[in-house]
């Protein structure tokens, strides 16, 4: 059954090798849809066994960082057989971005950059708690400055695991997001500031 038919569907907001995200509506709001791709190169069954443990692995996990008071989309319908999650669209702008602008419009920079480390480090502690993310990068934290407290909301939970939460798969999620600032901020000190 299709709640949106994918002929409705409004706007391509990203590809990635697994998932076209697309923005469109569900009962006058906006959301977003998941849609993972078909992989022709797996064996069919296989591929449909990984799409639907990674699609149920991935909207239990949210709903369950939701019931936690993580900041996070909700859910609102999952297809499996089709491999489609429909959830809130979230407001805001990625790390990535909120550095960069950070970094190039601020005159309070130390200011802003110590605020937004230490909403980052409660946040993962908080999330860490329940889940591991699997994908902790600076395209996964979304920054909503609209808000006052709880501005970090993490999206995109499709490696995402609660069943092991040792200190080794803590650590490996917080490498994943030091590799990524690195990567894109590297004159930034930010890693020091959030651990």
């Amino acid at each position: 059954m299709n709640v949106i038919p994918p002929d409705s569907y409004e706007k391509l907001l990203f590809q990635g090798a697994e998932a076209r995200i697309y923005e469109s509506t569900l009962l006058n709001k906006k959301v977003v849809i998941k849609h993972r791709l078909e992989k022709k190169y797996r064996h069919p069954q296989l591929d449909k066994s990984l799409k639907t443990s990674r699609i149920l692995r991935e909207s239990r996990n949210l709903v369950k960082c939701n019931q936690k008071g993580i900041n996070c989309p909700n859910v609102h319908f999952v297809d499996v057989e089709n491999g489609i999650i429909i959830m809130d669209y979230v407001q805001g702008i990625i790390l990535n971005d909120y550095l960069n602008n950070i970094i190039s419009n601020s005159n309070n920079y130390d200011s802003k950059l110590l605020d937004i480390s230490i909403s980052i480090g409660k946040s993962i502690s908080k999330l860490h708690s329940h889940i591991i993310h699997g994908d902790l990068t600076t395209s996964n934290i979304i920054i909503n400055d609209d808000s006052d407290d709880n501005n970090i909301i993490f999206i995109d939970f499709g490696l995402s695991y609660s069943d092991s939460l040792t200190v080794e798969d803590k650590a490996v999620d917080l490498y994943v997001l030091e590799r990524s600032l690195e990567v894109t901020h590297p004159n930034i000190k930010i890693v020091s500031l959030i651990m």
